[in-house]
């Protein structure tokens, strides 16, 4: 925890952190990560000197080609365009930043995701074929694969904590239950870089 025992601490207190809002809340309270919002968000994050961007989210990049929307088990899914997402990260990248992706949790390969008898890769993970992102699995606290983490050697080059990291469920308490979540293992790299 923090200096007053409530919320959590930063990983890299001394770091500077450029705050980029890609998620928008619902009327119905569900959270809205929209493509375009990632992608103008890694690129503002790479326009404006960031060294290091991290990505802890997952988008549908489809395997083959499928429309723009899916439902799989009453879920309207958005699908990303794959071409889109790999300019702006190949533009962050080339601007010298670094990215670093989730793998994901859905505990499958990272590149052949199945949802509702739909296949999908994860972006951005699947992007760590270019030079300068890292693509993050979770580990448990013994050091083996979270069974929750996507996996894949081609795409997925590193595992760092995400098992059991405790978090306050709001800002004014402290820690509480343990999460198991791929998105703290990129945290855990991205402030390593």
């Amino acid at each position: 925890t923090s200096n007053n025992g409530i919320g959590t601490a930063g990983l890299c207190p001394s770091g500077q952190t450029m705050i980029i809002r890609v998620a928008s809340l619902q009327p119905d309270a569900s959270i809205l990560i929209s493509g375009l919002s990632v992608i103008n968000g890694i690129s503002h994050a790479a326009n404006n000197g960031a060294k290091v961007i991290n990505l802890s989210l997952v988008f549908d990049v489809p395997t083959t080609p499928n429309p723009c929307f899916f439902k799989a088990d009453g879920i309207t899914r958005q699908v990303l365009s794959p071409c889109s997402l790999y300019d702006a990260v190949l533009d962050a990248t080339l601007k010298g930043a670094v990215v670093v992706a989730a793998a994901g949790n859905d505990g499958q390969d990272v590149a052949n995701v199945n949802f509702g008898g739909n296949a999908f890769a994860r972006a951005p993970a699947t992007l760590s074929i270019l030079r300068g992102v890292i693509s993050v699995g979770a580990i448990t606290p013994e050091g083996n694969k979270a069974g929750f983490s996507n996996f894949n050697p081609k795409f997925v080059q590193l595992a760092a904590p995400g098992n059991l990291i405790k978090v306050p469920t709001q800002l004014t308490q402290p820690a509480g239950n343990p999460e198991l979540d791929a998105m703290f293992s990129a945290a855990h790299v991205s402030h390593k870089i």
